[in-house]
């Protein structure tokens, strides 16, 4: 799965070098801050009569941490001239690793035993992470509400698929995994302040929220819904429409 978003993203990264007749795109790359919130995790082993929730799990970014948060986004303008909509694809490389050594209230079936306590995260999910991505596929529409020619800031809102690597360890066993995951949504403010020509710095700041239905664990599946803030600093490249000969 990795080897495909790879190939993918270095696909569209190249073919975006190539001039594009009719047209404006601009390719941003940014990096920043990602702040996962707390989320209930669902453990369920069918085999072992499990179906337990985490609830409030802590979460950490580690957004400055090797393998760094980062992101990616082309846009294209509807119109050349003016106050135009974008339509833009970006994917976001964001992490997210529970606190283990905190206690957290916890219900449901373990084992096949009624359980409801706060306890230690740890000792019914040793260990759970996106540390490799929880990443994010996504198409957006960004609606400038300011535009001249030195800056715009506007509204972006868009919708795609979550494709997390998954890392757990659940009764001993590890899991180590791409899965594509479920539906994730993202809404927020983007700025842009022209540098050059070519060139802008660019800034937003948004909430994205991914629903993760099935995570595969030992002897079952883990499902969370996790929401996030992002802080993003970066510079775009535009590149200019080319006239039809």
């Amino acid at each position: 799965m990795s080897r495909r978003l790879a190939s993918l993203l270095g696909i569209l990264g190249v073919s975006l070098l190539v001039p594009i007749s009719r047209a404006q795109v601009a390719v941003t790359l940014y990096t920043g801050l990602y702040l996962p919130q707390p989320t209930d995790l669902l453990l369920r082993q069918d085999a072992w009569h499990t179906d337990l929730w985490l609830r409030d799990v802590p979460l950490r970014g580690r957004s400055l941490q090797s393998p760094f948060y980062y992101g990616i986004r082309v846009g294209k303008r509807v119109r050349s001239r003016g106050r135009s909509p974008v339509v833009e694809l970006e994917f976001v490389h964001a992490k997210a690793y529970a606190r283990e050594s905190e206690r957290v209230n916890i219900e449901g079936r373990w084992k096949g035993m009624q359980v409801s306590e706060r306890g230690l995260f740890s000792r019914y999910v040793r260990s759970f992470s996106l540390s490799h991505g929880l990443n994010l596929l996504l198409g957006n529409v960004f609606y400038p509400l300011v535009h001249n020619r030195v800056f715009a800031m506007g509204l972006r809102a868009g919708a795609g698929a979550a494709i997390p690597h998954v890392e757990d360890c659940v009764d001993g066993h590890w899991v180590q995994r791409y899965e594509m995951s479920g539906l994730c949504l993202q809404v927020g403010l983007g700025g842009a302040v022209k540098l050059s020509r070519a060139w802008s710095a660019d800034v937003s700041a948004r909430c994205s929220a991914a629903r993760l239905s099935r995570m595969s664990a030992y002897g079952g599946s883990l499902q969370a819904n996790i929401w996030g803030v992002h802080l993003d600093v970066g510079v775009s490249r535009a590149f200019s429409s080319r006239a039809q000969r």
